[in-house]
């Protein structure tokens, strides 16, 4: 799942919503996948910052046969909610929290990780540390906050692999709901990016952003 050699997407789910909200909406998340195969992934946001809420939102998530993206910036959550997911792998996000930290604990348990900055600078020295540190499968998310910085950095992410091997990692677009979160994702999709995360999008936005992944995605 995570070679991305086609891009994808997830839309989210929190960890506290309560139990029959949360098995709408990761219904819900199923049944758009069904008819948008890029949509591949559900992203489960550790809101509520539980280690116990965490895995069983990730469980719910786990039974549609999706991949699975966690984000929490408590490396523990993580870890605990990694560890209880059967037959998958989850990959590992911690947006604001210590990325060195959530390296060495997506090394430990051979996961994939998204490691996040917003200095490519910085994203470079990160994807190096974890690369030593034995991390086997590296995403990079540049944390912009618009269009302008997406484009931005994205070309400028793809400019830096075509010379330094650390820089030559899939790149993910992390936005938030609606119409301006599709144009995000979809500027980062035309120029090279291969996951974005979405906290929602309607079916029709999901259509329209399945479409130019199969038009502009290897």
């Amino acid at each position: 799942m995570t070679s991305f050699e086609r891009a994808s997407f997830a839309l989210s789910v929190s960890d506290a919503m309560d139990e029959d909200s949360m098995a709408e909406r990761v219904a819900r998340i199923a049944t758009i996948a069904s008819v948008t195969p890029s949509l591949g992934l559900i992203c489960v946001r550790d809101d509520a910052m539980d280690a116990g809420m965490l895995t069983a939102a990730a469980l719910a998530a786990s039974g549609t046969g999706l991949g699975i993206v966690l984000e929490s910036d408590d490396v523990g959550n993580l870890a605990a909610a990694a560890s209880a997911i059967p037959c998958s792998e989850p990959v590992l996000c911690s947006q604001n929290g210590d990325q060195m930290a959530l390296a060495v604990m997506a090394s430990t348990l051979g996961a994939p990780v998204i490691l996040s900055c917003e200095s490519l600078n910085g994203l470079m020295e990160l994807s190096s540390a974890a690369e030593a540190g034995g991390c086997r499968d590296i995403m990079l998310n540049p944390m912009v906050r618009n269009m302008k910085q997406c484009l931005e950095s994205t070309v400028a992410m793809r400019r830096l692999a075509a010379r330094i091997p650390s820089a030559d990692r899939p790149l993910v677009v992390r936005a938030w709901s609606g119409e301006y979160a599709l144009a995000m994702a979809s500027v980062s999709v035309m120029r090279g990016g291969r996951l974005a995360v979405l906290d929602d999008l309607d079916p029709q936005g999901c259509e329209v952003l399945d479409s130019l992944i199969s038009n502009f995605s290897a």
